[in-house]
């Protein structure tokens, strides 16, 4: 999934899982310093399109905390 809004003018991406919405990333958004209201648009998305607008090693690092969260080895 992904939401419009992201400042300034950017996208953020997360995940709807049998129908629950799971941000594994939503804490980067209370960081001291930084904060910001993520309003979730449930657009949906792709890992491809995800994997466009990231940073080197930001998709393997969701991998890692999904699995971690849903205890996946």
């Amino acid at each position: 999934m992904k939401t419009g809004g992201w400042p300034p003018n950017g996208r953020h991406f997360y995940n709807r899982i049998n129908g629950i919405r799971y941000d594994f990333t939503a804490d980067q958004f209370s960081m001291p310093g930084y904060s910001h209201d993520v309003k979730y648009d449930d657009t949906l998305s792709s890992v491809a399109e995800a994997e466009s607008e990231t940073m080197f090693g930001q998709v393997d690092e969701l991998r890692r905390v999904f699995r971690e969260a849903f205890n996946i080895r």
